[in-house]
């Protein structure tokens, strides 16, 4: 009994998502939403010239991705955790088979401390088999490598090598990854991608 309920309640979710998708779509021409769930409670929106485009992936309850003022978003084949903010202004990159808890903050840009109206943009690229740990913040100019491991809480500004551990505010290397560490990593969450 509850396997089929199971069943059911994930069923009603797929439909829900394929609505979600569809009203998105409607809304916001530059959004492209290619084989993903989305679940419920996340806010996408795509406007003024911009371009959001998620294929593969999975995204949270509860996570707000924003592409304005010719902002362009990217998630390849990715796993986003619940509660989850990325807004782009210029340009935010986020490569296949990465991993990202909740509550992660990822933004492109900040104020200008002279006139808040006015924002300093730098792309961020999150290289391919990341694993970004629970509130981590994000920078804008970050640039993570392929199979990097933030710890949670961490602060990302820069450039972080792939292969590496890193934790902290800011973020430092702590160690790197050997063949032999990465076995098990994201396991438990492989179900999603």
């Amino acid at each position: 009994m509850r396997r089929l309920f199971r069943f059911i309640t994930a069923q009603v979710d797929i439909a829900r998502s394929t609505i979600r998708i569809g009203v998105l779509k409607l809304l916001y021409p530059g959004l492209k939403i290619i084989g993903s769930t989305i679940a419920s409670g996340c806010k996408i929106i795509c406007v003024k010239g911009s371009v959001i485009v998620i294929e593969n992936s999975f995204i949270e309850r509860g996570t707000k991705i924003i592409a304005d003022h010719g902002g362009e978003v990217y998630i390849r084949n990715s796993y986003i955790g619940d509660n989850c903010v990325i807004v782009a202004r210029e340009l935010i990159r986020i490569e296949q088979g990465t991993k990202i808890a909740e509550m992660v903050v990822i933004r492109d840009q900040d104020h200008q401390i002279n006139d808040l109206s006015q924002f300093n943009t730098a792309p961020i690229f999150i290289g391919a088999n990341v694993w970004i740990g629970a509130k981590v913040t994000i920078l804008k100019g970050s640039d993570i490598g392929d199979g990097c491991v933030v710890g949670a809480h961490s602060i990302v500004k820069n450039k972080l090598d792939g292969d590496a551990v890193y934790v902290g505010a800011p973020a430092r290397k702590i160690k790197v990854i050997t063949r032999g560490d990465i076995s098990h990593i994201g396991a438990n969450n492989s179900k999603h991608i």
